[in-house]
């Protein structure tokens, strides 16, 4: 028993070394990158422009150049492979290039449609339907149910390249960790009060390197945070509560951008709300309309759905 224990506690300390040592990869990387950022924002669009300098300012600016409608009861989730964008235009889901230009489609097969991400391992959309986790092949346009949860729903999701994360739609959530390949398969739960506690749910949650950021709202006081977690224990590495106090029933998203920043979409305050990567505000920029969410393209420009359209 004494040898069993000294091998687990060795085998935790080595899983530590090594995240530590891939997070300061990850930031020595980060030390010579030549590329950064500006983002130009007003009403509800925002452009990414490139810089000289390590810079991101979303002080400056810009108008929008293209606006698309939104159409019926469209689901406001988006995201984006290498080459195209996936969304919901009701009823089908809609492939569009980067510059917006609408190309292949099919119809949506589920009630609803609470999240979507993209796989680079098995180079797939996943996408979360009521109860139901989806594949969808971006050439063909078919689309595979993979797996069901019974007694439970649904609300966000993530990925690496061969795992996925999911939440589940309830106060006192669990995080559900699959295997993408060669089939999907559930192979960890985190159940409150680890993934968060029983008054708390997530609206959304991203990965990025060896980190999983999650969206929070406490239900005591409606309040809302972003926590950064080890993608291996979910321990907490920080936590940012916004200040903000919810008072719609409607899910906040955020999104990631280079240097392990990220941004917040308060479409209650409308405006945009930047983090750094140690988890404190750097800046915000305010909207005249709402944006609902925003995901950034060539990391020259985001797409920003509102209620009634998506800007470019």
């Amino acid at each position: 028993m004494t040898e069993f224990i000294n091998a687990e506690e060795t085998t935790r300390q080595e899983i530590d070394v090594l995240v530590s040592a891939i997070r300061q990869i990850d930031t020595n990387m980060e030390s010579i990158e030549k590329t950064c950022c500006k983002i130009d924002a007003r009403d509800t669009f925002v452009f990414i422009k490139k810089l000289t300098e390590h810079k991101l300012d979303l002080l400056t600016l810009s108008p929008s150049y293209k606006t698309i409608a939104r159409r019926g009861t469209t689901f406001i989730s988006l995201t984006i492979s290498d080459q195209r964008i996936l969304m919901h235009q009701d009823p089908k889901l809609c492939l569009y290039d980067r510059n917006m230009n609408q190309g292949k489609q099919n119809k949506w097969i589920d009630k609803e449609l609470w999240d979507m991400c993209w796989s680079h391992g098995i180079e797939k959309f996943i996408i979360l339907g009521v109860k139901s986790i989806f594949l969808l092949d971006e050439h063909s346009m078919s689309i595979d149910h993979v797996y069901t949860i019974k007694g439970r729903k649904w609300l966000s999701c993530t990925c690496s390249n061969q795992l996925l994360y999911a939440s589940t739609n309830k106060w006192g959530p669990s995080i559900m960790k699959f295997t993408l390949s060669p089939t999907m398969q559930l192979i960890k739960e985190w159940k409150h009060p680890v993934s968060c506690t029983e008054d708390e749910i997530i609206y959304d949650m991203l990965h990025k390197n060896v980190d999983l950021a999650l969206l929070v709202d406490f239900n005591l006081d409606k309040s809302l945070r972003i926590e950064l977690r080890s993608v291996e224990t979910l321990d907490r590495i920080w936590s940012l509560d916004f200040g903000i106090t919810r008072v719609q029933n409607l899910v906040f998203h955020f999104f990631s951008l280079t240097h392990n920043e990220w941004v917040a979409v308060d479409y209650q305050n409308r405006r945009l709300i930047q983090i750094t990567k140690d988890g404190k505000i750097k800046q915000t920029v305010q909207y005249q309309t709402i944006p609902r969410h925003a995901i950034v393209v060539d990391m020259k420009k985001l797409v920003v759905p509102t209620d009634s359209v998506i800007h470019l």
